[in-house]
């Protein structure tokens, strides 16, 4: 869905996609753009795993504008009550992603 969102933005500004390969994982992807084999378009949770994992300076972060859209959402068992842990990790989840939300140049200033 993301790509079509993609397409669509860059046919609106007069742009043309040009898509040579597609990953669907993060990892992947900025292995390549770290050889200067690409570029990646990521959402703001793994741009803030992959902090977590790689050397700085390898990959330059930049705002992509117009904004692409990217719904998140938390998932659980009908008919099972949530226990404490999970209820907790929900609410330090959706506080970091609020946090990242509000503060996206924490990702990019790295």
């Amino acid at each position: 869905m993301i790509f079509h969102d993609l397409l669509t933005l860059f046919e609106e500004g007069g742009y043309r996609m040009n898509v040579r390969l597609q990953c669907r994982f993060y990892i992947p992807a900025l292995r390549l753009v770290e050889r200067g084999m690409g570029v990646c378009i990521l959402d703001p949770i793994s741009v803030y795993s992959y902090h977590s994992d790689a050397q700085s300076g390898k990959v330059v972060f930049r705002c992509f504008e117009p904004e692409v859209f990217l719904k998140t959402a938390i998932m659980y068992p009908s008919g099972v009550p949530q226990s404490m842990i999970t209820q907790e990790f929900a609410g330090r989840l959706r506080e970091k992603i609020a946090y990242l939300q509000n503060n996206p140049e924490q990702l990019l200033d790295w």
